[in-house]
């Protein structure tokens, strides 16, 4: 096999036969994986993957960089601020993130009480479990008219004719004079 010329498949692992060389029929595959890169093209590839990791790493490292410069130029008592301000920042985050992840769960337990899909929680959880509550209340009355409406829809149609359990005058008639031809003979 050509170095410069490497199958897509075969990186991917397709296309390799039990003895582990490729699969060289020649036919493509059908969902058209059957490329060819050349070693410059994958080189390419990585060298653009390499590139866009070090600009965020670079971008982490400034940001760190001009921190600790920030930092460095405070006396102690402002640092020592500083240091709780963030922790506090930090703190509020979790809280805030915390508080999100019960209402999420309150919302779960309440949909499910109501026959609702569960995965709409995240969806009706808002602000707080009074809020939740009202948006749960009101999804449920608008799935269950949409259901209903949909129920009501699929059945509707004309009513069946003279089906069973619908008698007329004429059919009453025949019905009682049979009876009474049974009661004379006795059964």
């Amino acid at each position: 096999m050509d170095k410069e010329n490497i199958k897509h498949d075969e990186l991917e692992g397709e296309n390799i036969s039990e003895s582990g060389a490729p699969d060289t029929d020649g036919k493509p595959d059908t969902d058209g994986g059957n490329r060819a890169f050349t070693q410059a093209d994958i080189d390419a590839a990585v060298k653009a993957a390499i590139e866009k990791n070090n600009k965020s790493v670079e971008a982490r490292i400034d940001a760190a960089r001009k921190e600790a410069e920030r930092l460095a130029r405070m006396d102690e008592q402002e640092r020592q601020d500083e240091e709780r301000r963030i922790e506090l920042e930090n703190f509020k985050k979790e809280k805030a993130d915390f508080e999100a992840e019960k209402l999420k769960i309150f919302a779960e337990r309440k949909l499910q009480a109501a026959g609702l899909p569960v995965a709409l929680a995240a969806t009706v959880a808002a602000g707080d479990r009074e809020t939740t509550q009202a948006n749960i209340t009101a999804l449920a009355e608008t799935f269950n008219n949409a259901v209903a409406g949909g129920v009501k829809a699929k059945l509707a149609g004309k009513a069946p004719r003279g089906g069973a359990g619908e008698t007329t005058e004429s059919d009453r008639d025949k019905m009682k004079a049979d009876i009474e031809k049974a009661m004379k003979r006795g059964f």
